[in-house]
């Protein structure tokens, strides 16, 4: 248990990072119900809310419950089984949350594929997203 909340919190700040490295001003929410992770102030003064799920040593992510709504985007950090080194970097999976909704419940999915993600949705790595809705 104390390992999974460890994960959790790197790959919140591993976000939190490459967000920033981008120039898009994010922040790390803490205890805020509805899937909410870290929130970023769109130029239109929208709000841009991300969840952030984990997966280490797979290729797939056992869906847990998330929201899916306007300017709300999931982000799957898949990290190298622990035991690999650590200077393995995470890969990130970024996806708005209303497509990610639609691909499980289309396809009926309880775990989906980082590879499927990726195929049917262009998530790896597509920090590209958020950066247009930030600028939007």
């Amino acid at each position: 248990m104390l390992r999974t909340k460890h994960l959790e919190l790197a790959a919140k700040f591993h976000v939190l990072s490459v967000l920033h490295r981008l120039g898009i001003e994010a922040n790390l929410v803490l205890a805020q119900p509805d899937n909410v992770d870290i929130a970023v102030l769109g130029k239109a003064g929208v709000a841009i809310t991300i969840d952030v799920k984990t997966v280490e040593g797979g290729r797939e992510w056992i869906i847990d419950e998330f929201s899916a709504r306007k300017h709300h985007f999931v982000i799957v950090v898949e990290f190298a089984p622990s035991t690999e080194p650590v200077s393995e970097h995470p890969r990130a999976y970024v996806v708005p949350s209303m497509a990610l909704r639609k691909l499980v419940s289309r396809r009926k999915l309880t775990a989906i594929s980082l590879d499927l993600l990726d195929e049917e949705l262009a998530a790896l790595e597509a920090w590209k997203l958020i950066a247009t809705a930030q600028a939007a």
